[in-house]
């Protein structure tokens, strides 16, 4: 064994039983939680702006506006909508 697993192990030896929690055993044994990350945002593919979450769920919607060049009576008009676009996400991050 390396010098690190043994170092571990006395540690592990000096302090069995004697903990109630495995909180109370990883801060006696010196083992470090992750840290938690913050979601990255989802973008829309369609408009480029950022995607909100419905719900609890893993369904993205797009509620930003867009402007849509339509052709009415001959005449070209801009027009404001909401984008509408939708994704669903593998994972529930």
């Amino acid at each position: 064994m390396n010098k690190k697993n043994t170092n571990f192990a006395q540690k592990l030896a000096a302090t069995h039983g004697t903990f109630n929690s495995f909180s109370a055993l990883a801060d006696a044994l010196g083992v470090k939680a992750p840290e938690k990350r913050e979601p990255r945002p989802v973008k829309c593919k369609v408009c480029g702006g950022e995607m909100t979450r419905a719900g609890n769920s893993n369904v993205w919607v797009c509620n930003n506006e867009v402007e849509k060049k339509v052709t009415r009576n001959g005449e070209e008009v801009t027009e404001k909508r909401t984008c509408g676009n939708y994704t669903i996400r593998k994972n529930i991050a």
